[in-house]
């Protein structure tokens, strides 16, 4: 019996675990610990051909340090990579199930990796952070002067998704163009498998901004921005100039790099880390009244939100990894969240702790792959939730109302997540990509103006208030023959808006009312995001977002809509 064939018996099977699933999405965390106590730090998913799932934080990071032995090589052939009987050894990158394009920089190794990384590197030191502190302020601060004067906030969309894609478009180097349309197809591409029928045109959206950053590529040298700051275009041209091989075109590519790793990672941690103040009265007060203890605090907020679940390595030789035999080839997903509440380095896993001082998360992975931008999610994290404590301290979310991504993917995240506040000034900061120009350029139904009276006869006609508090009401039975074609059962499935185009035929056609947001199917139920907008002679009235819930019966027609209405 050969080697292969001795450790391939060495596989203890979880059956359940497809990190792919709604169920996965809904219980990783219950799913890590069953593991760990039945299995011990390391388990296998019969999954997309199989794969090793760590769940231990020492055999994590060993794992993630040995690259020679883990490789994070893309699917192609061994790249100089050798297996010990000197054999050609296939990789096949970071994704399970594999993603259309290989990733530069994150699925090499080296010596492929070593000019990458030396060429972006300035750009990432603490003092090249620091340069971005004030412009960073600038673009929370345009953000929340958006909605301060209204009360009332989607954080996600709003902004961290807003504040997260504006800067990491700038630190790209282009001007945020239409930054939510951006942020809707990047969701997509990081909450799905590539095989998701909304895929494809997310991915064009997507290469929409890669063509336009490769123009701006080619465009002669500008002066740094005010106060010296550097863009990862500016800096990986001054690398060519001083020797680095490096084209146009990978030039581009890790430009988008930066934009997809900086996007909804951090996002994700900023509306976690709300949520959690938003619950907790003494920790909020905490921190408002010692802004400073936002830093200290970022690790742990940071170890329990862990956006990213896990990468994937393949094993490059046969070797042992916490007590198991792996053979060469395997693949082997290093469970970040998990690691993140391994008891055994973390006493009292799940509890959120301020006073712990030993806090060797691996949030941001580990070895030579650890997360280039760590500096710059920590600085969008604290002028988010500093500021959001300054300008709006008895924010109060929604619970009821949020929602999270069904599908984790490769980030945990969430939809949405509503909140209300006692109204305050804007500061009048003016960021490009922020602001009623760049909302209006939401994909959706644009219709004309009408007045505040027409607005309320509607509202008259359709709905009937059930509380005070929400002021929200259920809207009759509009069309029964919309039909939802799309088959809705156990799993979440995003609906086009064409499927429901009826439901809006029966408002004014003057009105004007766009989505805001992807249509999201759970079972018999559709959450609508949507932004209503009036307009007169005499009155402007604007809310936004609102959040429909609409209800289909067994036979997938509308029977009943739930409408929250600011």
């Amino acid at each position: 019996m050969d080697a292969t064939h001795d450790c391939a018996t060495d596989r203890p099977i979880v059956p359940y675990f497809d990190h792919n699933s709604p169920d996965y999405a809904r219980d990783r965390f219950r799913w890590y610990e069953a593991i760990r106590a039945q299995y011990g730090p390391i388990a296998w998913s019969p999954h997309y051909g199989g794969f090793w799932i760590v769940v231990g934080r020492e055999e994590l990071v060993e794992a993630a340090k040995d690259w020679k032995t883990f490789s994070s090589y893309g699917p192609i052939e061994s790249n100089g990579a050798t297996a010990e009987s000197g054999c050609p050894v296939k990789a096949n990158g970071l994704f399970l199930p594999p993603r259309p394009k290989q990733g530069p920089l994150i699925e090499e190794d080296p010596p492929a990796w070593n000019p990458t990384r030396r060429a972006l590197n300035p750009l990432f030191l603490p003092h090249q952070v620091s340069l971005w502190r004030d412009r960073m302020q600038t673009i929370v601060d345009a953000a929340v002067d958006q909605v301060i004067e209204r009360g009332q906030v989607d954080f996600t969309p709003d902004i961290a998704e807003t504040v997260s894609t504006v800067f990491s478009l700038e630190l790209v180097g282009v001007e945020p163009s239409d930054p939510t349309t951006l942020a809707q197809a990047m969701n997509t591409t990081s909450h799905h498998a590539a095989d998701h029928p909304h895929w494809a045109p997310a991915a064009a959206i997507i290469e929409q901004e890669a063509a336009r950053i490769t123009a701006a590529v080619g465009v002669p040298m500008q002066p740094p921005a005010p106060g010296g700051r550097q863009t990862v275009i500016a800096t990986l041209r001054a690398a060519r100039e001083a020797g680095a091989e490096l084209s146009d075109a990978k030039i581009s590519e890790l430009a988008m790099l930066v934009l997809g790793a900086g996007f909804d990672t951090t996002a994700s941690v900023v509306a976690t880390t709300l949520m959690m103040i938003s619950q907790d009265e003494g920790l909020r007060q905490s921190l408002i009244d010692r802004p400073e203890s936002v830093v200290d605090a970022f690790d742990e907020f940071l170890r329990l939100s862990s956006p990213t679940s896990g990468l994937t390595r393949t094993a490059m030789r046969d070797t042992e990894l916490g007590g198991r035999k792996i053979c060469k080839g395997d693949r082997v997903m290093l469970c970040y969240a998990a690691a993140n509440r391994d008891a055994r380095e973390f006493p009292d896993p799940d509890r959120f702790r301020l006073s712990r001082r030993s806090n060797r998360h691996v949030a941001f992975g580990s070895g030579l792959h650890r997360c280039l931008g760590a500096h710059y999610a920590q600085l969008e994290f604290e002028t988010i939730i500093t500021t959001v404590l300054r300008r709006m301290p008895d924010f109060r979310i929604h619970a009821e109302r949020a929602y999270k991504y069904d599908n984790i993917g490769l980030v945990d995240g969430w939809v949405s997540l509503p909140a209300t506040f006692t109204p305050g000034p804007r500061l009048g900061a003016r960021v490009a990509g922020i602001g009623p120009a760049a909302r209006h350029n939401r994909r959706g139904v644009e219709c004309a103006m009408v007045t505040k009276e027409h607005m309320q006869a509607v509202m008259e006609k359709y709905c009937r208030c059930q509380s005070e508090r929400d002021k929200g009401g259920w809207l009759s039975l509009f069309d029964p023959s919309i039909i939802h074609e799309d088959p809705v059962g156990g799993t979440n499935t995003n609906v086009g808006l064409d499927q429901i185009a009826n439901f809006w035929e029966h408002f004014p056609p003057n009105l004007k009312v766009e989505l805001t947001r992807p249509i999201i199917a759970r079972g018999n139920e559709a959450i609508v995001f949507m932004r209503a907008e009036l307009d007169g002679p005499d009155q402007r009235i604007v809310t936004e977002p609102i959040i429909d819930n609409v209800w289909f019966n067994d036979e997938g027609k509308i029977t009943r809509v739930r409408a929250f209405y600011d």
